[in-house]
C-alpha cells in the first residue's frame, strides 16, 4: 500500500470516527433529555411518598383515638359492673355498636394502605435493583 492510499485510508477513518462521535453525542444529548425528564417524574415519586406518610400519619392518629376509646370503654364496662344501672348499660350497648362500626372502617383502610404499602415498596425496590445492575 502507498503513502498515498495509507493516508487515504486513516483518513476515512477519521471520517468514520467523526460519525460515531457525533452520532454518540447525538444520543447523550437524548440520554440527558431522558434524565431530567425521569428526575422529575422521581421529585413527583418523592412528594407522593411524602404525601402517603401524611395519609400513614393519620391513619395511625385514628388508631390512637381508637385504642383510647376502647379504654374509655372498658372503664365505662367496669364502672357500670360495679353501679349495675341499666340506663348506662344501653349506652353502653350504643356506644359499642358505634365502636364496631368505626373498627370495621378502620379495618378496612388498614388493609387497604398495607397492600397499597405492600405494592409501592415492591415497585420502589424492584426499581432500585434494577438501576444498580445498570450502574
Amino acid at each position: 500500500m502507498s503513502t498515498e492510499q495509507e493516508h487515504l485510508a486513516m483518513h476515512q477513518d477519521h471520517r468514520q470516527a467523526q460519525s460515531e462521535h457525533a452520532s454518540w453525542l447525538d444520543d447523550i444529548g437524548v440520554w440527558r433529555a431522558e434524565h431530567k425528564k425521569a428526575l422529575a417524574v422521581l421529585v413527583q415519586a418523592q412528594a407522593y411518598i411524602l404525601q402517603h406518610d401524611v395519609v400513614l400519619e393519620d391513619h395511625y392518629l385514628e388508631i390512637n383515638r381508637h385504642e383510647m376509646h376502647v379504654q374509655h370503654h372498658e372503664h365505662e364496662i367496669a364502672r357500670h359492673e360495679a353501679t349495675g344501672e341499666n340506663s348506662e348499660h344501653k349506652t353502653l350497648i350504643t356506644e359499642h355498636q358505634e365502636f364496631d362500626v368505626l373498627h370495621q372502617k378502620t379495618r378496612e383502610a388498614h388493609k387497604h394502605l398495607a397492600e397499597h404499602h405492600r405494592k409501592s415498596m415492591a415497585e420502589i425496590n424492584r426499581l432500585i435493583k434494577e438501576l444498580s445492575k445498570a450502574i
